[in-house]
């Protein structure tokens, strides 16, 4: 259950945009297979205008020796998490949390977009220096 070094920055990122941090380290089991999710988060009726919005949000901030080993291990965490959220039934949506300048010298080339856009993997980019989620 490590907590990423950018995980108050996307905290407090998510705080300024609206959301309510619910949780941390939250565990997301089914059966004997699961994991923790670093937020729970939701965002109020009255800002989501519709019902309220809950999300659970994973951050991983690619600071491994190799980019290929983080986007491996982040896909097949974000995939489990995700199937555990459908198989749990819950409203939740899962979210990555990145840094914008992973996303900008890696998930804007070709094939890392693609990838993501095949696992339809939802991002957040957050500017860590700001504190504020740019997408």
């Amino acid at each position: 259950m490590a907590i990423d070094l950018i995980h108050e920055a996307v905290k407090n990122a998510l705080e300024k945009d609206g959301w309510t941090i619910i949780d941390e380290q939250v565990s997301l089991r089914f059966g004997e297979i699961g994991g923790y999710v670093d937020l729970e988060v939701e965002r109020p009726a009255i800002v989501a205008v519709k019902n309220e919005e809950k999300i659970f949000v994973e951050i991983k901030t690619f600071a491994g020796s190799s980019f290929v080993r983080d986007l491996q291990q982040a896909i097949g965490q974000y995939e489990l998490y995700r199937d555990i959220i459908r198989y749990r039934e819950l409203e939740h949506r899962l979210f990555l949390a990145i840094p914008q300048s992973v996303y900008d010298y890696y998930f804007v080339r070709p094939t890392t977009k693609r990838i993501i856009q095949d696992h339809n993997i939802l991002l957040i980019i957050v500017d860590l220096d700001r504190e504020e989620i740019l997408k």
